[in-house]
């Protein structure tokens, strides 16, 4: 089955943190639901659509599988880029901050080998 998913999201919207999350489903425009949006050209239609849509638009979205952890993994990852700017060097804080990330990376990689094994949180 295909669908729009959410991969990403940002601060500076409104719907940042609780409301949308990455892996969030795309399930109706403007109360039309959407059904195999990749299936021939109903791709083209769906972003046809949206594009011609008086605003504002109500867009429906399902909560996607994994979502917090999702969350927490793209958080993880801004982390990390930001401790690769230049300017973080010159922080004091660089230090933690390495040593948060590499925290956050090993307990992410022990969240997944469990949960590959099914030994997850009770």
């Amino acid at each position: 089955r295909k669908f729009v998913q959410v991969e990403e999201t940002f601060a500076h919207c409104e719907c940042y943190p609780d409301i949308l999350k990455p892996t969030d489903e795309l399930i109706e425009v403007n109360g039309k639901l959407i059904l195999d949006p990749e299936e021939g050209k109903k791709f083209d239609v769906l972003q046809k659509t949206i594009s011609k849509s008086k605003r504002p638009l109500r867009l429906t979205f399902i909560h996607g599988e994994r979502r917090d952890e999702a969350f927490q993994e793209q958080e993880v990852r801004r982390e990390l880029r930001a401790c690769d700017r230049p300017d973080c060097t010159k922080s004091p804080l660089r230090g933690e901050s390495e040593q948060c990330a590499r925290i956050a990376r090993t307990a992410l990689e022990t969240l997944k080998r469990a949960a590959a094994v099914g030994d997850g949180p009770e």
